[in-house]
């Protein structure tokens, strides 16, 4: 399309959504444009956020459709852009210095949580100790698998000792003892509305009601009205455990088009979006917004696309030797692939820590940064009894070249960097060819996990998702090729490493904690079980009409402050 018809196209777009989202409001639900005002009385502060995703409040939501949750449900506590907690249904987040966390010398766990008295479901039902209980109820029942938390095993009882206070007791150590339901994606459930539904069909129990229009929970904002498919109202809850937001009114718009989310900001009908469509959407907002608002590109999304060697009958075999997976990594233009696929917003990661995790700084400056040096990269082949041939291709001292294959998932954030690597492989010399996984086979585990050479997949990097480095959750034909997570993908096992994790899960004073992470992280590095090549962002935008908003967000909660959002008068 010729640039200079866009801006017409955008505008015309503007007027689609427009007209179709008048067209479809429910009854007596008003306009979210910010500069209406009651003439009665003050001014109403109203913003529309824009949903590439349709808003679901229920646990098992995914991606932008998560937007919602911060805005209506609250935990005990949530975490920052940077991954720090801050109380909000507690007083206090527990800790060793406040006294509401200890440990025994036998390893067991109390973590106490004293609640704040003036906290209101959004029907006025008070918060109390009983909701905490039949939320960790709810979360720890094995045929509620939506609800699961990977902190519930560790679990022994959950006592409500008087209205305000809940203590928990815990059969081992845990590092996360102070996030107990503080997560938006899965906070608090109201036992006066749900306890009889869970005890009579849990069958059900996600197909309630409850789940959508008649969603009642703990957040800054409540739902005034739900018209699906179009447009979530949200009103200021005066019963938030913080204090009524300063926005009185927010109207979450469905709009899958990255393009047509663009017009919308342009023309200042949506005034924030959590996740724009890509990071080219963000960089073309940024490019024409005119300083009309602020894109930020955060790499919290916890997930990084790497490419993954394969340490179980590779081929060819020397992909097991460490100093060839070190040429491979020096022969590649990180930053260009990265720059490539993200449109220049992704850092190359140095380890599967994200700039964001609280323990990166701690640990980055001993990292191995492993930068672009192709002739580096073929002295190390060479050293390996590799030559090259009059082709430029390294051969073996029997005459085989070094082939060596890159599956990659079918998406272009996957497939683009796997023909780049391949690329970057053949230029230094290697045989190296870059293959999608057709559709058909992406659910084939046994293909995946076998594939001989490396693998170009997104995978979790954030702590949590280092249980997938287990050598339990190693994709093998003994458990058909299937395991918990994403999976063991490059099937490096080593009980050392095995060791390290389960020890960093269980280390709960953090000098400690910090030198069993730094160990682990060198561990990947040092062995290149894995070579990052750039970080998942999530690119958002709000207009300058707010503020207050953060810049950093973690996961899909952009809203973890929104009670504190605002509007320039």
């Amino acid at each position: 399309m010729p640039r200079s018809l866009r801006p017409l196209i955008l505008a015309l777009m503007v007027g689609v959504v427009s007209a179709a989202c008048q067209d479809g409001r429910s009854g007596g639900a008003r306009s979210a444009n910010p500069s209406a005002a009651d003439p009665t009385g003050p001014a109403i502060k109203r913003i529309m956020v824009g949903a590439t995703l349709e808003p679901d409040t229920r646990p098992t939501a995914r991606g932008p459709a998560q937007v919602i949750h911060s805005l209506v449900r609250s935990g005990l506590s949530i975490r920052d852009g940077y991954g720090v907690r801050h109380a909000r249904l507690a007083q206090d987040v527990p800790s060793f210095e406040n006294g509401l966390w200890t440990v025994k010398p036998d390893g067991t766990m109390v973590t106490t949580y004293h609640l704040r008295p003036e906290a209101r479901w959004h029907d006025g039902t008070p918060f109390t100790a009983d909701d905490v209980v039949f939320s960790l109820q709810v979360g720890r029942d094995p045929s509620l698998t939506a609800f699961k938390d990977i902190a519930y095993a560790s679990i022994d009882t959950v006592t409500a000792v008087d209205p305000g206070t809940v203590m928990v007791t815990w059969a081992r150590p845990f590092i996360d003892g102070d996030g107990i339901l503080g997560e938006p994606a899965f906070g608090p459930v109201p036992v006066h509305i749900l306890e009889a539904a869970y005890e009579g069909d849990k069958t059900g129990f996600l197909d309630l009601p409850y789940w959508n229009d008649d969603f009642i929970g703990t957040g800054p904002f409540k739902i005034r009205s739900w018209n699906p498919g179009v447009e979530v109202q949200l009103v200021a809850h005066d019963g938030f455990a913080l204090g009524r937001p300063k926005i009185d009114e927010i109207a979450i718009r469905f709009i899958p088009d990255g393009s047509t989310l663009l017009a919308n900001f342009l023309a200042g009908t949506v005034q924030l979006s959590s996740m724009l469509v890509s990071s080219n959407d963000g960089l073309e907002l940024r490019e024409r917004w005119s300083g009309g608002g602020t894109v930020a590109f955060n790499p919290a999304s916890g997930v990084w696309v790497a490419a993954y060697p394969q340490f179980l009958n590779p081929s060819p075999t020397v992909i097991s030797d460490v100093r060839f997976r070190t040429a491979m990594a020096l022969a590649l233009d990180r930053q260009a692939i990265a720059d490539a696929t993200t449109g220049g917003v992704s850092s190359v990661p140095l380890s599967f820590l994200s700039p964001n995790q609280p323990q990166y700084a701690d640990i980055e400056a001993s990292l191995p940064r492993y930068p672009y040096d192709p002739q580096r990269a073929g002295q190390i082949l060479s050293e390996l009894g590799y030559g090259k041939g009059a082709d430029g291709l390294f051969r073996d001292p029997a005459g085989q070249t070094v082939d060596v294959g890159i599956l990659s998932a079918p998406s272009d954030q996957s497939s683009k960097p796997a023909t780049m690597i391949a690329s970057f492989w053949q230029q230094l010399g290697v045989a190296a060819s870059a293959t999608p996984l057709a559709p058909q086979r992406v659910t084939d585990f046994q293909y995946i996990a076998t594939w001989p050479g490396y693998l170009v997949f997104p995978r979790p990097n954030d702590i949590t998702g280092m249980r997938n480095y287990l050598s339990v959750n190693t994709m093998l034909p003994s458990n058909n090729f299937r395991v918990s997570g994403s999976g063991n993908t490059s099937r490096y096992m080593s009980p050392e490493l095995d060791g390290l994790i389960d020890s960093y899960f269980a280390t709960i004073p953090l000098p400690e904690r910090l030198d069993v992470l730094g160990r682990i992280v060198h561990t990947q590095t040092d062995q290149l079980t894995a070579t990052g090549l750039f970080y998942y962002t999530l690119t958002g935008a709000f207009s300058n009409q707010l503020q207050g908003v953060s810049t950093q967000w973690w996961n899909q909660s952009l809203g973890w402050n929104s009670h504190e959002w605002d509007m320039h008068s």
